[in-house]
């Protein structure tokens, strides 16, 4: 049975190829027959498993991070601007309805 090796993924496709790695693994190791090296493969995937987490972990943070810091730069630019940004939303929802609603005709 080929097991993959651990990586540590920097980017989200990376992250995503890992976790792909680790389930396809996994399935193989429990479709096996037990026998000795089951133990140490399992423990091994284990360890894998605990790595992807982390991996996880920071790309939310990351992303969380990412999310806030545009968040505040949209409601600084709303506060700034308040008459404008209510235009664009009146636009963009009546652009949005026409076509909508259009779709049912």
């Amino acid at each position: 049975m080929k097991i993959h090796t651990a990586t540590t993924a920097q980017t989200p496709e990376a992250l995503l190829n890992d976790l792909q790695n680790l389930v396809s693994d996994a399935v193989l190791l429990l479709d096996a027959a037990p026998d000795e090296t089951s133990e140490t493969q399992f423990a091994l995937l284990l360890a894998r498993l605990a790595a992807a987490r982390q991996s996880v972990d920071k790309v939310y943070a990351s992303a969380k991070q990412i999310v806030a810091t545009h968040a505040k730069s949209v409601d600084a630019t709303i506060r700034a601007h308040p008459y404008q940004a209510l235009g664009v939303a009146l636009g963009t929802g009546l652009i949005l309805g026409l076509f909508l609603g259009g779709r049912g005709k």
